[in-house]
């Protein structure tokens, strides 16, 4: 018992502690023990199936195969904990740094904590115990998010089952395998996969901080709007929102709406008009949505886009005169401008994401969606009639296709991305949950935000109540929202200031940029000098020669080495640009530093390729850096002409000159 409890004391799961504790008497587990101490098997008396046909012989079997085949893998995913001492010879490899052991019979964990002391690795953290049976979505994306062995090794995952025993629960092991798989994708998106992306968002950002700057601040929304309101519903494009919009037509004057820049023309064309319009994507195909023109219907609806949307959007809402903010959101580049006052909004994956962040930074208390289908309907259609795009936009798009929970039960069909959008809005969602207005022993916990789905149709939104529309309408949209007050832009004299601060910052980008690429080009011509005559072919005469500063191999990783230092010094106005390019980088190298060196030959190759790979990667960042110079000085000159035509010419000239090389 004293052992039970000290495995109990170390363990970190605070519902699988609790749940242990609440087991008194095993009813569906029998332990069987040999003489040996590590012949320790279980019988399910349920069917009388066993742990293990031979425990010492499969345990022995398992550690070979591990120690040989996979002795550098940092993470290592299993389907059963069995008798645990698997994990225990396993842990004794310090490049072992975690094992995920996916485990729903509480009695197995339960006896086995009576017999092996796993304090000591329970203590560092290196099991990690899940109940498949659970909904463990935001388990795995929080482990791949914060512990970066795990999604730098994501590449060469795979799910084990511990034994033959565990095959009975084949189906929660290919749900697991699912999430698993799924979950990795989403954090590599979530890092960003393509640093065009990146160089398009700093690009644009660069190109509208006029616009941005001559437009109400954030500060200015919170000050005249925050708390005004209590209810609000936010409007997405999913099949489902057509059944809506009478209902929301009825109701238009009792909420506040957020509709997403996809769901504009629809609400217009419907004589609803949003109080808000979101957006928050790149491509030119996004600005299409604000190609209307309804008159002076929506004359008092604002347009928050991001900072980061295509320049188009912008000229088409100046044409037509109309209200618009531009919002920075919570990325690196952003943040080295320092215009705070338009920022930061954050969670903003999808244009959902974003009017999710504003509504309740805003202190909406009921939150409502509709429209959030995130899945197909039942007809195939991807999207709601009358969308701009075709209502079957995504229809067959995707060759990734897959099943999950629906609202209220039953099975919709989605894809990767409507997926990852999902979690992600889970996850947002989950953190505004824990936001309280009090909290006290007396009166207890008002939560600060309550979510409801009421889209009736889609996937399943964890962290929000199924309500249907028609109810939400009746309970919280009672009261006339009138007028939601003016926003004004801030005085010309400010204006003028920030613009000088922006032109600044971009000459200061620009001026580093160059400097930085001088340098890798200059390393990387160095280094491909170096290993020119080993280009096509493995000599072992790269371990030798190379002067006094040891072996051609060993000066290449020294100086590939304090390159890596460099880049890790970049500042927030390279960073972003960076980031993509380093995740994709981390997962083939993880994959790379896992293979297991066998022979000299082996080892050769080995370091050969990490080199090549670093060459690879470094090139790519300077090209990268290179057109984020080109890009800056298409925004620098836009900003010097603006201040020029408001009469600072001179200023300008100051500041060029402070940055002439």
């Amino acid at each position: 018992m004293n052992l039970y409890e000290k495995n109990l004391k170390t363990l970190r799961n605070i519902a699988l502690k609790e749940a242990l504790s609440k087991i008194k008497a095993p009813k569906h587990f029998k332990l069987i023990t040999g003489n040996d101490a590590l012949d320790i098997n279980l019988q399910d008396l349920r069917d009388n199936s066993l742990l293990y046909q031979n425990p010492m012989q499969e345990l022995n079997e398992a550690i070979k195969l591990y120690n040989e085949t996979y002795p550098l893998y940092p993470v290592l995913y299993f389907y059963g904990f069995g008798n645990g001492l698997l994990y225990k010879v396993l842990a004794q490899n310090e490049n072992h740094l975690l094992f995920v052991i996916f485990e729903s019979e509480l009695e197995i964990i339960y006896h086995i904590f009576h017999l092996v002391d796993f304090s000591k690795e329970l203590e560092k953290g290196k099991l990690l115990f899940l109940n498949p049976k659970n909904d463990i979505n935001l388990e795995v994306q929080a482990l791949l998010g914060e512990f970066m062995p795990a999604f730098y090794s994501s590449k060469v995952y795979f799910l084990e089952l511990h034994s033959k025993y565990y095959e009975k629960f084949k189906e929660n092991v290919k749900q697991t395998n699912e999430i698993l798989t799924l979950t990795i994708k989403n954090t590599i998106s979530a890092y960003g996969d393509d640093p065009y992306d990146a160089l398009l968002g700093i690009k644009q950002h660069s190109f509208n901080l006029v616009e941005m700057i001559s437009h109400p601040t954030i500060q200015e929304l919170h000050a005249k709007r925050k708390g005004k309101f209590k209810s609000c519903v936010i409007v997405s494009t999913g099949p489902s929102l057509t059944k809506q919009l009478p209902l929301l037509k009825e109701v238009q004057e009792r909420v506040v709406i957020f509709a997403a820049d996809s769901a504009y023309p629809i609400l217009m064309q419907n004589d609803i008009v949003p109080d808000y319009v979101c957006m928050v994507e790149r491509p030119a195909i996004t600005a299409e949505f604000f190609k209307h023109d309804f008159g002076n219907k929506d004359d008092k609806t604002i347009f928050l886009l991001a900072s980061l949307v295509h320049p188009n959007a912008i000229s088409y809402l100046d044409a037509r005169g109309k209200n618009y903010m531009l919002l920075e959101r919570l990325l690196a580049f952003h943040a080295f401008t320092a215009l705070k006052q338009w920022g930061y909004i954050n969670e903003t994956i999808s244009v959902a994401h974003m009017a999710l962040s504003v509504a309740s930074s805003l202190d909406f208390r009921n939150i409502v969606f509709i429209g959030q289908d995130l899945a197909f309907a039942k007809d195939g259609s991807s999207h709601a009639k009358n969308y701009q795009n075709g209502e079957n936009f995504e229809s067959g798009y995707y060759e990734d296709e897959f099943e999950v929970e629906g609202y209220g039960g039953g099975k919709v069909k989605t894809h990767f991305l409507w997926y990852m959008f999902k979690h992600f809005l889970e996850k947002h969602i989950s953190e505004l949950a824990k936001k309280y207005i009090f909290f006290n022993a007396t009166e207890g916990g008002v939560k600060k935000y309550i979510f409801f789905n009421a889209t009736e149709g889609g996937v399943r939104v964890q962290g929000t109540i199924e309500k249907p529309f028609k109810e939400c309408c009746e309970e919280f949209f009672t009261e006339n929202k009138n007028d939601l007050g003016k926003l004004e832009s801030l005085n010309e004299q400010k204006q003028n200031e920030l613009l000088l601060k922006s032109l600044y910052k971009l000459y200061q980008a620009k001026k580093n940029c160059l400097k930085f690429r001088t340098f890798l080009n200059e390393n990387l011509d160095e280094l491909n000098e170096r290993l020119k005559p080993y280009a096509n072919q493995i000599n072992p005469s790269l371990l030798h020669g190379g002067g006094g500063g040891g072996s051609i191999m060993q000066q290449s990783i020294e100086q590939i080495m304090q390159i890596r230092e460099e880049i890790q010094k970049v500042g927030l106005e390279i960073i972003e640009l960076i980031q993509p390019l380093k995740a994709q980088f981390d997962l083939n190298l993880g994959r790379l530093v896992s293979i297991v060196v066998k022979d000299d030959e082996t080892n050769l190759q080995k370091n050969l390729f990490w080199i090549k790979e670093h060459l690879y990667y470094f090139d790519l960042i300077a090209k990268y850096v290179k057109d984020e110079e080109k890009e800056l000085q298409t925004a620098i000159l836009k900003l010097e002409n603006e201040l020029k035509n408001r009469g600072l010419e001179k200023r300008v000239e100051k500041l060029k000159t402070k940055f002439k090389d």
